[in-house]
């Protein structure tokens, strides 16, 4: 134990009057003594597995499980913002909402979301992940803890060669405060990859991404300084697995292409980073996208565990919570539910039947909900209709008790979540160019031909509703749907929603397709509605890079749909916005995916030429962007360079251990391994154990951003500690650090603050300032963030290109109260490593997301959602 002298302030609470003060709190007593409410959702269990013989799953194998909470008036008053926001002539036309005035406006009640954050983790379950609106937590834990937490028995199954373990009976959950559904208490149901790739020079019509540029109708001149490449945009792509191959092979796709280096960001969502299983997918979904919008500001990989559904709907949170990000690409789908089958259904009218189970209907609803939101804070979302045409790939039928077997792709469904009404659905077309005259790797290429691909995904959905933005497509006005999401029928006749909105290159996975390097191989071919989906993204992303529109600072025209249907429906913007797939031949004869024939444009039943194997078409982008945004000259608003990209320090990429060179990044100025330290009484602090550090500057150049990751930030903070974050470093001689403070007593908010540290032979002194316009926030859960954003001007002023030496980490247990200052007794640290550069990586904060942390003793939960500014007096260490 190391011993921290200089001021020794008013002793700790004495546990006695801790433990009254907090039993003082109904919460607490509740917690301590008596019981939670509960209700059990007995249809939330596969119906087939009653005839099936399983065995107990192996204790201690590792689950995710995500639980889901909704307020229907939070509902009702999100459904109004949309409409409002999204129909022309409304006051709150385009005036859209930040992840933090959704959270607020229209977020799950944060004393309901303590219970269940209490509730849930009794048992040993970790909160992974927590959404911005406080309606999702994944939960990480092993099968033992979520049969514990949930009160089920979970079995292995062996059918039809799908190995598998689920529940046998409905989970427990707490009643009264809005949870609506348990997801991921099964790993069958699952988001499958589009990713399609033919072999080597068996493609022989691979196109590069100047060549899409010509043909698409977007800016070419990459030289030009106001032409439009998406600059000061940025873009996500939603996954999950191994992510250090994917960058590698992106940065030789922009080597091979002349392309410059977009920065890359990793948000982990409990990911291990493992799973190299997608990584063809993520190389088409970067390089497609990137390739279409080269100087992006930056692209996020927000990356899960795996594609199951509790995983998929943590993604939809993250990109929904992100304040920076206003488009996204998710190349992954499963087949939409379906509530009305009398085999598989498990109860028409509660809500928890379909053909994926109840989980699969709760996941279809807490998406919706999830990418709404996304919408109303002008995002837009891309994806996959998929590969097997006018059908989609349904689970096993025998696990859900539908009959022997499995049903055969000629299953005529839609994927999900490419026909939800808050996503862009791209299809796929077959695109063949006249020859290039130019030197590689520009390119003056044009449209020779482009036709539907045969497999592209396409077609009606039978439950969702036709969205406003679709009525006028005399195809959809008359299909009806079956019934609602929920199995119940609709009050009267309601027409149904149709997919895809748009298409654009998939190629046809034996001779046609997109430049890719994949593995290492350069010129592999990228393929498939996988390659349309991140297409669409870049380019649309071109798009928002000349609207004036912001939110937040952020600029955006708003979700894509509404736009681009206004467009196809007004017969003259149409034709020179979007190619009419299938309008003729010989540049578009017509073709078909199974159901489904591409239609040309009729100017009496349908002059958009909407179908449902090309939607609207393929984009001019040029002239596509210019009746989006009103801006003419179509160049950049916002036009920024992108910074310096780094490779290294960040999750799940190699740690930057330079021996003290120059770091201009987001992450990786020093990383650690894996591991738990103890706090100075001994417990077990996983939120005090340091991963790494990070810097990076406000987009205005004012403000250092400080940031250590932990290896939980959902853990304990013990009865009468208090937990110190210190993030320190050099600059013109003087030692300054940032801090963060949390106290274990009832109502405690985190509190940030700033000041310089004087070293006395083995001394520490930290002077606190008297500043008070520090500011942060916590992300909870598996490597979770402790975030604090300080003024320059509070720490020597530092300009734009100022080094800041041996920049480093340390947590502590804080001996005395915050109020006197008193000991810090050291738990961990990080670093130096590498130095960091004044201006790299320039970013706004994100938005707070609510913390449960939990006090053992006596089970309370401390909300830190709004950051607490006070003054602290000094403390000091040796």
């Amino acid at each position: 134990m190391t011993v921290r002298s200089l001021k020794r302030g008013a002793s700790v609470l004495a546990g006695a009057a801790l433990a009254a003060a907090l039993f003082s709190s109904p919460i607490a007593a509740l917690a301590a003594g008596s019981s939670i409410p509960t209700t059990v959702l007995t249809n939330d269990v596969f119906p087939g597995l009653a005839g099936v013989t399983g065995a107990p799953a192996a204790p201690s194998t590792p689950v995710q499980v995500g639980v889901l909470l909704s307020d229907p008036a939070a509902l009702a008053a999100q459904q109004a913002a949309y409409d409002a926001i999204y129909t022309p002539g409304s006051a709150q036309y385009h005036q859209f909402l930040t992840p933090d005035q959704v959270a607020a406006q229209f977020g799950i009640p944060t004393a309901d979301y303590q219970t269940v954050a209490s509730w849930v983790t009794r048992a040993g379950m970790q909160v992974a992940f927590a959404s911005n609106t406080r309606s999702y937590l994944l939960l990480s834990g092993t099968v033992s803890q979520a049969e514990s937490t949930f009160s089920v028995s979970i079995d292995d199954y062996s059918i039809g060669g799908t190995q598998f373990y689920a529940n046998t009976s409905g989970p427990t959950v707490p009643a009264g405060v809005d949870v609506t559904g348990v997801i991921g208490l099964n790993n069958l149901l699952r988001a499958h990859t589009m990713q399609g790739n033919c072999a080597g020079s068996e493609c022989i019509g691979l196109t590069t991404p100047q060549d899409m540029w010509s043909i698409y109708g977007q800016p070419t001149n990459i030289s030009s300084s106001t032409a439009n490449f998406g600059q000061g945009q940025q873009m996500a792509v939603l996954g999950e697995g191994a992510v250090s191959g994917t960058i590698s092979d992106l940065r030789a796709f922009e080597s091979e292409f002349a392309l410059p280096q977009i920065p890359i960001t990793i948000q982990s969502i409990n990911d291990d980073f493992q799973d190299t299983s997608g990584n063809g997918e993520w190389d088409i979904d970067t390089q497609a996208s990137t390739g279409m919008a080269p100087k992006a500001y930056g692209e996020t990989l927000i990356f899960a565990k795996d594609l199951t559904d509790p995983s998929v709907l943590a993604d939809f949170q993250a990109f929904e919570g992100d304040a920076n990000v206003m488009q996204a690409n998710a190349s992954f789908g499963e087949c939409e539910q379906d509530p009305t089958s009398p085999v598989t259904q498990g109860g028409v009218g509660t809500g928890l039947g379909g053909l994926a189970g109840s989980a699969g209907v709760m996941f279809t609803q807490g998406s919706e909900t999830a990418l709404q939101q996304a919408t109303i804070e002008g995002k837009t979302l891309f994806s996959s209709t998929g590969d097997t045409g006018s059908s989609c790939p349904v689970v096993q039928a025998t696990v859900i008790g539908a009959g022997n077997g499995i049903l055969n792709q000629a299953y005529p469904e839609t994927n999900y979540p490419a026909s939800s009404r808050y996503v862009t659905a791209v299809g796929g077309t077959v695109l063949y160019s006249t020859p290039n005259t130019l030197t590689s790797p520009a390119s003056n290429a044009t449209r020779a031909q482009e036709t539907s691909w045969t497999h592209t995904g396409g077609g009606n959905t039978f439950y969702i509703p036709e969205p406003t933005y679709q009525h006028g497509i005399t195809y959809l006005d008359t299909q009806d749907c079956v019934s609602q999401p929920d199995g119940t029928p609709y009050a009267s006749a309601t027409p149904c929603r149709g997919i895809p909105d748009v298409a654009a290159q998939s190629g046809d996975v034996i001779s046609n397709g997109y430049a890719v390097t994949m593995g290492g191989v350069k010129d592999s071919a990228g393929g498939g509605t996988s390659l349309s989906s991140p297409l669409w993204m870049g380019m649309w992303t071109r798009i928002q890079a000349a609207t004036s529109a912001k939110v937040g600072g952020v600029y955006t025209a708003g979700f894509a749909n509404p736009s681009l249907y206004a467009i196809g429906l007004n017969p003259t913007a149409d034709v020179n916005d979007f190619f009419d797939i299938g309008g003729g031949p010989p540049t578009s004869p017509p073709t078909g995916n199974g159901f489904y024939t591409s239609q040309p444009r009729n100017s009496i039943t349908d002059p958009s030429g909407w179908d449902y194997t090309s939607g609207l078409g393929a984009p001019n982008v040029t002239h596509l962007g210019q009746d989006v945004t009103g801006n003419n000259t179509f160049t950049p608003t916002n036009n920024v360079a992108a910074p310096a990209p780094q490779d290294c320090g960040q999750p799940g990429l190699v740690s930057c251990q330079t021996g003290g060179g120059t770091c201009s990044a987001l992450s990786g100025l020093w990383t650690n391994p894996p591991h738990t330290v103890n706090d100075f009484g001994g417990n077990s602090a996983p939120q005090l154990s340091l991963l790494h550090g990070a810097f990076s500057t406000s987009a205005d150049g004012t403000t250092l951003r400080t940031l250590l990751t932990v290896t939980n930030l959902n853990e304990t903070v013990p009865a009468g500690e208090t937990y110190e974050w210190y993030s320190i470093w050099t600059y013109n001689g003087t030692v300054y650090f940032s801090n963060a403070e949390l106290s274990s007593v009832p109502g405690s908010m985190p509190t940030y603050h700033d000041g310089t540290v004087t070293v006395t032979g083995t001394t520490h002194q930290y002077n606190a300032s008297t500043n008070t316009n520090d500011t942060g926030h916590f992300t909870l859960g598996a490597n979770g963030v402790v975030e604090v954003d300080v003024p320059l001007a509070n720490v020597g002023s530092p300009p734009l290109g100022a080094t800041l030496t041996g920049p480093a980490g340390e947590t502590d247990t804080l001996a005395g109260t915050p109020q006197s200052g008193g000991l810090l007794e050291k738990a961990d640290s990080g670093g130096p490593t590498c130095d960091y550069v004044v201006g790299s990586i320039p970013t706004t904060s994100t938005p707070d997301a609510p913390v449960a942390i939990m006090l053992p003793a006596v089970g309370v939960a401390v909300a830190l959602a709004v950051p607490a500014l006070r003054r602290r007096r000094n403390r000091a260490r040796v």
